[in-house]
């Protein structure tokens, strides 16, 4: 085990651990080049250990905290896990500086140990969750297809999904080709099926022009083209002759 592969974090609140064995425990952890870690590259951090509620002489635990290996370590926000002492090898979580939450007298024997405190896990509540092992430790996650059963996107993105998210071919066309010879009369309209082609932009579900595009009247000044029976007549007469005289006075 090294600095980087060491644990970061121990949880020993409520354990009945007397003064004896947080001895043997500091002494474990000043022996070793362990702690701070350097997990974050170049800060180091010292261990997150929490040991309250134990049997453990508070007197023996403020020595430690005096010579510098632990460092009362408040949750507070701001807080900050590193340090810059390479001395402090270990955050000791308390409430309140020189106070740290132990039981006095004796701790009882392992046969009449209390049972174990009901600890509220939000992961429980959810219906449906199953066990999940992880790193050799079995945790219990929710099954998240019945969580998000019931989920529907944002109201935008739907809108979005249903403008532009695939190409529709609209319904065919009947376009009337001229003929000879059907019912009709000669030169009547033959219906046909025309397929659109696939892929066109103006083809999408839902695409609407944007501002005035496809409304606007068309302003070009080419003249429309002329056609039998539509249109203006040409003038019957011909236009008056311009008189070449100067105005008076200047005849």
């Amino acid at each position: 085990m090294t600095s980087e592969t060491a644990p970061t974090e121990m949880h020993l609140s409520d354990c009945a651990i007397t003064t004896d064995g947080f001895l043997l425990l500091m002494s474990a952890i000043e022996e070793k080049e362990l702690y701070p870690t350097g997990i974050m590259g170049f800060k180091k951090v010292p261990l997150y250990l929490r040991i309250e509620s134990n049997y453990i002489d508070e007197a023996i635990i403020q020595e430690k905290v005096d010579a510098g290996i632990i460092k009362a370590f408040r949750k507070v926000p701001g807080a900050r896990m590193d340090s810059h002492d390479p001395a402090v090898k270990i955050n000791l979580v308390v409430r309140q500086e020189g106070k740290y939450q132990q039981k006095t007298g004796e701790p009882p024997a392992p046969e009449d140990a209390p049972a174990p405190k009901d600890v509220f896990d939000n992961n429980r509540s959810q219906p449906g969750a199953r066990p999940v092992v992880v790193n050799n430790l079995q945790q219990v996650r929710p099954q998240w297809a019945n969580v998000v059963q019931g989920w529907q996107p944002p109201a935008a993105q739907a809108l979005a999904a249903g403008r532009f998210s695939a190409f529709q071919a609209r319904p065919q066309v009947v376009r009337p080709l001229y003929g000879a010879g059907v019912q009709g009369g000669v030169g009547a309209r033959v219906p046909q099926m025309v397929s659109p082609r696939p892929g066109l932009w103006n083809q999408q579900a839902g695409f609407q022009f944007r501002g005035s595009a496809g409304t606007a009247a068309d302003r070009s000044r080419t003249p429309a083209g002329r056609t039998n029976g539509s249109g203006p007549f040409p003038p019957s007469v011909p236009p008056p002759k311009k008189n070449s005289g100067l105005p008076h006075p200047w005849e």
